[in-house]
């Protein structure tokens, strides 16, 4: 089981790219006011500074805006922005799956509770806990020398 997720999760507002990894990230030159995507981001990006070092680049969201967040299966929605921090609120639904990264590879998991500022979820293998029988059919016997 993994307990105690949060249900808000706070991101800031605004990131820093060097102009040299700009490239790599977006295929094309910056430009203020350009509005990015990218696919393992669920939601615009908006330049709002480009200098000679880097581009800084606004999380691009208003308030009560609902997303898809990556590897879950319900919606969130945009609760607060400061001047530094966005505040997302999940709306996880107990029998929802939500998928995470490990050190071994990735890990699916079923809301099984939630509440008011956290959720938990159940990680186990859908058979764990269960009374397992097998029918086995012995084929050979041998002897040790």
């Amino acid at each position: 089981f993994v307990t105690g997720l949060k249900r808000e999760l706070n991101l800031t507002r605004y990131s820093f790219v060097p102009v040299s990894q700009y490239s790599s990230l977006f295929d094309n030159e910056p430009e203020v006011g350009a509005i990015l995507e990218r696919q393992d981001i669920p939601w615009e990006l908006k330049i709002v500074d480009v200098n000679d070092t880097h581009v800084k680049i606004e999380n691009f969201l208003s308030l009560g805006q609902m997303v898809n967040m990556s590897g879950v299966e319900w919606e969130a929605s945009v609760i607060s922005i400061t001047e530094d921090t966005i505040t997302i609120r999940q709306n996880p639904e107990i029998g929802k799956r939500l998928v995470f990264p490990t050190q071994d590879g990735t890990l699916i998991a079923v809301v099984t509770a939630v509440g008011e500022d956290t959720f938990d979820a159940n990680a186990n293998h859908p058979l764990a806990g269960m009374t397992l029988t097998f029918e086995v059919e012995l084929k050979e016997i041998e002897k040790p020398n």
